[in-house]
């Protein structure tokens, strides 16, 4: 919205949970359908990084074609974190990565950063709130370990490539909005504003 009152083309692939591209959906659908479990690291990293060729042939590239500036989540970052936490070896999955984005970089990456315990409780909350107990991922299913396995690896890369990281225990959406808008228009080095106080959790005493 911010960019937007500035006169700038903003153009986004996915707002909320949905992809606009039907084999893109079709995708995400197979990696989190819980009935495919047993589903392979590798066989995982590929579908991951099919979803988001897909993403990035029909809907970024034409978009940059045009001009106007493309805001989405996760994109290759996600492939990477997930099948180094899965066991893949980082180089294997960058490289897989590498080959689908075609070359293809952001200019801007950003870290969200959120202890697993407090994402656990959010999504139980949201799921009373909107009648959904039953609607569980097949990432959940992964267990605790590996949530810890992939924040870890998320915090690893930000701190390695310069990722501003932001955390989102205590902030209120206004707040985390304002602080990545900060970035956005300053640049990295001017920082989010963040204290120490916003990555401990509410719950931890």
């Amino acid at each position: 919205e911010l960019l937007r009152t500035q006169n700038v083309r903003v153009f986004m692939p996915r707002t909320g949970k949905e992809h606009s591209s039907r084999p893109t959906r079709m995708i995400r659908q197979l990696t989190r359908d819980p009935r495919n479990f047993e589903l392979s690291a590798r066989a995982e990293l590929l579908l991951y990084c099919a979803r988001e060729a897909q993403v990035m042939n029909e809907l970024v590239q034409p978009a940059l074609a045009r001009g106007e500036t493309v805001l989405i989540d996760r994109s290759f970052l996600t492939p990477v974190v997930l099948g180094t936490a899965r066991g893949l070896t980082r180089d294997e999955c960058e490289s897989t990565a590498r080959l689908a984005s075609g070359g293809v970089q952001p200019d801007l990456t950003l870290v969200f950063d959120v202890h697993p315990r407090t994402s656990r409780l959010r999504k139980r909350l949201e799921r009373i709130r909107t009648h959904a107990l039953g609607d569980s991922g097949r990432k959940g299913l992964a267990g605790s370990a590996f949530k810890e396995r992939v924040r870890e690896l998320y915090g690893k890369l930000a701190h390695e490539r310069g990722y501003p990281l932001f955390h989102v225990e205590r902030a209120t959406p206004d707040q985390l909005a304002s602080r990545v808008a900060r970035v956005v228009q300053s640049g990295v080095a001017a920082g989010s504003g963040e204290t120490a106080i916003d990555a401990q959790p509410r719950w931890l005493v």
